[in-house]
């Protein structure tokens, strides 16, 4: 069989371990461009959201919610009730967090001692949500 020679002017064989390493190093260049360009989008994202807040354009960054203290009224005798008991905190809390809901989750326990008369527990619990 007759020896092959290379024909003139074709590239040259390369191994298969060069075209490996270049191909994780396309990929490697290519992840880290991807992270600077996120990066740098997440920077002009921040300005334009700050340039649109000052013009007034769009809504502001939302409020923290409030963490809002509960209350559990003293031992009572009968003729009171939940909404007696919860609402003058709860408007409180309304009047102090304009840009909130306030909603009350109320409930009571009752004890009744041995000569039959009955002394009530309230309780209620506050909570905010962005209105």
């Amino acid at each position: 069989m007759p020896e092959m020679k290379p024909i003139p002017g074709s590239p040259p064989e390369k191994p298969a371990k060069n075209r490996f390493f270049a191909i994780l190093a396309l990929l490697a260049a290519g992840v880290a461009g991807l992270a600077a360009f996120t990066d740098d989008l997440g920077k002009l994202g921040k300005g334009a959201h700050d340039l649109c807040q000052f013009a007034k354009v769009c809504a502001g960054d939302p409020l923290p919610t409030p963490i809002l203290a509960r209350h559990d009224s003293p031992k009572m005798g009968g003729g009171h009730n939940q909404n007696e008991q919860c609402e003058p905190l709860r408007a409180k809390y309304a009047s102090e967090n304009p840009g909130f809901n306030i909603a009350v989750q109320s409930w009571e326990d009752n004890d009744k001692d041995s000569f039959g008369h009955v002394t009530y527990h309230y309780h209620c619990r506050y909570v905010a949500t962005p209105k």
